[in-house]
């Protein structure tokens, strides 16, 4: 075909969010050939490629950071780069000045390099997502995230998978730096020991929508509160990291309670929280009518709970809960009849349920019925 009709195939190709995402690597054959093809087809697939993954690299790969520089240096419109572990790995000090000039770089991920300051000082200002994970003897400093945090001002999403060292002077500074990101609305720092103080006074500076503060053990009933009264949830991951809650770090029906005022949350995670019970969840549910993802696992939460559920969330597709008997479970999928995934671990399940979910469940995806004898 004509390279002028060659171009333009391609340019509304690679428009496309879905197909514009790179997933194979270009090796230096797959580079060199794609600089000998068609003039006007070379250009238009640098000029609208929008993301590079390179997540999926292993060991084998035969790569290093220099050809990482070439690539981002091909394709200068990247708005997404996703760098694996595997290259950090083999480049104790990366040139990260050069692989992160993009000026339209809007989201980076990177697993597995810590955050120390050449990087951060290499952060491009006008990031609106990060996600930085720690690697081994790679650790997340507290004075590295809060120059992060006053680096990148744009920042909408922010994920950090780390064991921060809880310091009272980097709480307290990292509470000064969430000021400058007022944008901010999504926040991951699950399995953090993230503070109650560094939760609240994020919630009073950002209006945040969805927040995983899973496995952080320092989390109590305060920081779901703030979360509630501040902002406009609509997603709360709050699962527990395994061990009972008690003493001062726990979150009990307290935080629930909170809750029931975010008419607007649609995916709720409350996995190990023991101390939650019917008091919390009967209320919230009457509430929160827009639901659409539900973990109850392990709380302590009986028929009650689960009739309520059925009457109120009709909307609802996932939902983890235990101990729910025949009668129940009639009324759950009665009511909840756009369920696609139904996980429960009962002992007290017969075929009655079966039948009554093969009735209601026409979308059902995924069923797991741990403990139960049908």
């Amino acid at each position: 075909r004509p390279s002028a009709l060659r171009a333009a195939v391609c340019a509304q190709l690679f428009e496309r969010d879905l197909v514009s995402t790179l997933f194979e690597w270009l090796d230096s054959r797959e580079l060199q050939r794609l600089s000998h093809t068609t003039k006007g087809c070379s250009h238009e697939i640098r000029v609208t490629l929008r993301t590079i993954n390179l997540d999926h690299l292993t060991g084998g790969t035969h790569v290093d950071y220099s050809e990482i520089v070439r690539i981002v240096r091909l394709f200068p419109s990247i708005r997404v780069l996703n760098l694996c572990p595997y290259l950090r790995r083999h480049c104790p000090e990366p040139p990260w000045s050069e692989i992160l000039n993009l000026p339209k770089l809007r989201e980076l991920e990177m697993e597995g390099t810590g955050l120390n300051d050449s990087l951060v000082a290499a952060l491009p200002e006008q990031l609106e997502s990060l996600y930085v994970s720690e690697g081994v003897c790679i650790p997340i400093s507290g004075a590295s995230l809060v120059t992060a945090l006053r680096r990148c001002t744009q920042l909408r999403e922010l994920s950090l998978v780390m064991n921060l060292p809880h310091e009272a002077h980097e709480a307290e500074a990292l509470g000064e730096a969430f000021q400058n990101c007022h944008n901010l609305k999504v926040i991951n720092v699950s399995g953090s020991i993230f503070s109650d103080d560094v939760i609240i006074q994020l919630s009073e500076r950002c209006d945040l929508i969805d927040v995983d503060i899973s496995y952080c053990i320092l989390i109590t009933d305060a920081s779901i509160q703030a979360l509630a009264a501040n902002c406009h949830l609509r997603v709360l991951k709050a699962d527990n990291a395994g061990e009972i809650d008690r003493g001062r770090h726990r979150v009990t029906d307290e935080s629930c309670m909170a809750l029931a005022r975010c008419e607007s949350l649609e995916k709720l995670w409350l996995r190990d929280r023991e101390l939650i019970t019917d008091a919390s969840i009967v209320p919230l549910v009457g509430r929160c009518t827009g639901l659409l993802d539900l973990d109850l696992y392990n709380c302590s939460i009986t028929d009650a709970s689960i009739e309520a559920i059925a009457k109120n969330c009709p909307k609802l597709k996932v939902l983890f809960l235990n101990h729910c008997g025949d009668e129940s479970m009639v009324k759950l999928v009665s009511g909840c009849t756009n369920l696609r995934e139904l996980h429960t671990f009962s002992a007290f399940l017969t075929d009655t349920s079966l039948f009554a979910m093969a009735r209601s469940l026409a979308d059902l995806r995924e069923l797991s019925l741990d403990g139960s004898p049908v």
